[in-house]
């Protein structure tokens, strides 16, 4: 099943339904991080969140940057998706044992960034509360943002532990919305405890969005494709290394006389040699 992103309209466009399937591109980022079971899953709900965070792109600068950073095993988690929908993480702990409860900890906070390609982005910020990614967003979304939001991702593993489906659905309640269509939900909320079966029994995204809401409720908007790509480049890698400053890459020439840059989102290997060093020196 390919990853894709639908968005949907629901009770005359009075709220809106996003729901993501993002099974290949976490199983791309754990080969390319190696990462453990836990480290997976906990990358793989990060991923799907920022994605679902990032649906409504109006141009092709816009980039939305999810940072996840707590006080438990895993360390700090950061995705970032832009406006074609590819996305690219990294997780600080990449081989996280086997745990009880997979959650981030109780203490840290969720940065999100918008860039909107303008001169400064925009940067929300609020604390953990749960550890648990899911809750926490819809936290940010709820009290920081004060937008009225539903937010589930679930995950389904195969016989070896490995993620078999992930995906996530948002349902956001818009301004002007009827006390009626809000008693609606909350008598049809329950329905988001089989949002796991019903993925694991091999629904569609389309399928349960219609099983949760009525069929007579929507209105499907658009469905875009979603992957896992990075936009590394030895360029990027260079103005990067730049950033060291004059001193530390003289540092670097002296004692390994060529400096070796990986990035964090791919692994991918950039190796400066030591006249390119130079080279970069005298232009500083």
């Amino acid at each position: 099943m390919n990853d894709y992103l639908i968005t949907t309209t629901a009770f005359n466009g009075t709220v809106d339904v996003i729901a993501v399937e993002a099974a290949n591109i976490s199983k791309i980022a754990s080969r390319f991080h190696n990462l453990s079971q836990m480290s997976s899953i906990m990358l793989a709900k990060t991923m799907t969140a920022s994605i679902l965070m990032s649906s409504f792109k109006k141009n092709d600068k816009e980039n939305l940057t999810l940072e996840v950073n707590g006080d438990g095993k895993f360390g700090k988690i950061v995705s970032i998706v832009n406006s074609k929908l590819d996305v690219r993480a990294y997780i600080e702990n990449t081989n996280v044992e086997l745990c009880k409860h997979l959650n981030v900890g109780n203490k840290g906070y969720i940065k999100v960034i918008k860039d909107m390609g303008l001169k400064e982005p925009y940067v929300g910020l609020t604390n953990l509360v749960t550890g648990n990614i899911d809750e926490d967003i819809m936290y940010y979304y709820n009290f920081s943002q004060q937008i009225l939001s539903y937010l589930v991702i679930e995950e389904v593993l195969d016989n070896d532990g490995n993620i078999e489906r992930i995906g996530g659905i948002l349902i956001q309640v818009m301004p002007g919305v009827s006390s009626g269509t809000i008693d609606y939900l909350k008598q049809n909320i329950n329905k988001f405890k089989l949002f796991k079966n019903l993925l694991s029994k091999g629904y569609t995204l389309e399928e349960i969005i219609i099983y949760i809401l009525g069929k007579e409720n929507l209105k499907f908007k658009d469905k875009r494709k979603c992957q896992y790509k990075c936009n590394c480049s030895r360029e990027k890698m260079k103005e990067g290394f730049i950033s060291l400053g004059k001193k530390e890459i003289l540092k670097i020439m002296k004692e390994d006389k060529k400096a070796s840059l990986e990035c964090h989102f791919c692994g991918k290997k950039y190796i400066f040699k030591y006249d390119e060093l130079k080279n970069i020196i005298k232009n500083i």
